[in-house]
């Protein structure tokens, strides 16, 4: 079975630093573009943005921009009138990833000064199809029988326990990371290869260890994905499921995408769900005779 990736680091860099050579802009043709860099006797700003292209993402990009901007605003006058030394500030940035079929994600980076003893950074992501402007929820990745966070909290926690050193703190992790809050999740991207989720300052460690991110191989999690995620390797090749049960000596069925009758090490090695005593009537509940023997079943 193929290891959990990990990635982590401070906000300007961005936490996914290192999987560069699996972005491709996916922000074609003349976007309009939020460009600003100035300084003005209240407040700073360093802002580049472009739009996606899909109106429903856009307009929540654009209503974040002037939200956000509007409170710095607020925020630096405050901080003149009460002579506070510096000035508000606004920075961010943008990063768009290019997953599978015409599904891109999109990543704001955002750095906010308000006048606290040191800026709030935080995340906003998208992901979405480009052609029907279909926008994925971190439970649309998802068969709807599964609860995804079985399979993913603790890969995520044994990933932020190895990676954080004297910095750990497992209670803060459970906290941001268990299994029972889908919120925990709301900041991810799919970069092609690899499920990424972004965790804020604060979520699963101290501010001092800035933003994490926790990446998982999509081959990890066939067992949950939904199309069109399913199948898709770290080459973005669909698994043959079938040829892989018959060369291992099984028998596979495919309606139900299953492999009958091989070792439970095989199917955990190859992302399955084992099932050590299944009736061979399973699928044929009006059978009038079945035998009583267990059959050993991998379910994709």
């Amino acid at each position: 079975m193929k290891k959990i990736l990990f990635g982590f680091g401070i906000l300007s860099t961005l936490v996914l630093a290192g999987c560069s050579e699996n972005i491709d802009d996916p922000i074609e043709g003349e976007r309009e573009c939020t460009v600003r860099q100035e300084s003005t006797e209240l407040v700073e700003y360093d802002i580049n943005v472009c739009m996606t292209g899909v109106e429903s993402v856009d307009e929540e990009i654009g209503m974040l921009i002037d939200f956000l901007t509007t409170e710095v605003e607020l925020a630096g006058e405050e901080m003149a009138t009460l002579e506070m030394p510096g000035k508000g500030g606004l920075y961010i940035t943008q990063e768009n990833f290019s997953s599978v079929e015409d599904v891109k994600s999109t990543l704001l980076n955002i750095s906010l000064h308000t006048g606290g003893a040191h800026p709030n950074t935080f995340f906003h992501t998208w992901t979405y199809r480009i052609n029907s402007g279909e926008i994925f929820n971190f439970n649309s990745l998802f068969q709807v029988e599964h609860n995804p966070l079985w399979t993913i909290y603790p890969k995520v926690k044994e990933s932020l326990m190895s990676q954080r050193g004297y910095l750990v703190d497992e209670k803060m992790i459970d906290e941001g990371t268990g299994e029972a809050d889908f919120g925990n999740y709301k900041n991810f991207v799919l970069d092609g290869k690899n499920l990424v989720i972004l965790f804020e300052p604060y979520q699963v460690a101290p501010y001092v260890a800035g933003p994490q991110a926790v990446k998982i191989p999509f081959e990890d999690l066939q067992v949950i994905f939904q199309p069109p995620f399913l199948e898709m390797s770290e080459k973005g090749k669909a698994t043959d499921y079938g040829s892989e049960c018959a060369r291992e000596g099984g028998k596979w069925i495919s309606e139900y995408r299953e492999c009958e009758m091989v070792s439970q090490a095989w199917c955990e090695e190859h992302m399955g769900v084992f099932k050590e005593c299944e009736s061979a009537c399973r699928h044929n509940p009006k059978a009038e005779i079945c035998t009583m023997q267990c059959v050993l079943v991998c379910e994709f």
